[in-house]
């Protein structure tokens, strides 16, 4: 990702050679986190899932993927943000799931809005995400090629009702 200040804008440089061989995934970084970045990077990999099941080049070996990724982060993203181990260590097996889906399909519309408002309001990404997630999703449904994912989305939309549901200021979700 680069950010052209100047210019006010965002874009992605994206080229085969860019593509690791190998990553490993430590859930004990993730562990220093704060709970605000926590929930903030997990939301981001809630929408890479969401995003990549809903995307115009979905297609099935992806789908499992970001199937998978929506239900691990979807029940462990609490407890990751709490600090709980179990949950740290979960979201880091959500977030890399999503991942691989991602680099097989794409991101899609809650991306593309999420990038300006990073750079127009310097709002984090995770949270731009996770601001706009709810609404691209609610009209998302009304569409009939997305209404077979209700059920994900669904899912996905029971972690967003509660960011949604606290005041401002507060973290979504409580230690």
């Amino acid at each position: 990702m680069i950010t052209d200040e100047e210019k006010r804008r965002k874009f992605v440089c994206v080229d085969p050679h860019d593509i690791p061989i190998v990553s490993f995934i430590d859930a004990n970084m993730m562990a220093s986190m704060p709970a605000s970045l926590k929930a903030a990077t997990g939301l981001d990999a809630l929408t890479h899932a969401i995003e990549g099941f809903t995307t115009k080049g979905a297609w099935e070996l992806a789908d499992m993927l970001h199937l998978k990724a929506i239900e691990i982060i979807s029940r462990s993203l609490r407890d990751s943000v709490a600090g709980h181990a179990v949950g740290v260590e979960a979201m880091a097996l959500g977030q890399y799931v999503a991942g691989m889906g991602l680099s097989n399909v794409g991101v899609g519309l809650v991306h593309g809005m999420a990038h300006p408002l990073g750079v127009f309001y310097d709002t984090p990404h995770g949270v731009a995400n996770a601001i706009l997630l709810p609404h691209i999703m609610a009209f998302m449904l009304t569409t009939p090629a997305i209404n077979s994912a209700r059920l994900p989305l669904q899912c996905a939309s029971r972690v967003h009702k509660r960011c949604r549901s606290r005041k401002r200021g507060k973290p979504p979700f409580p230690p």
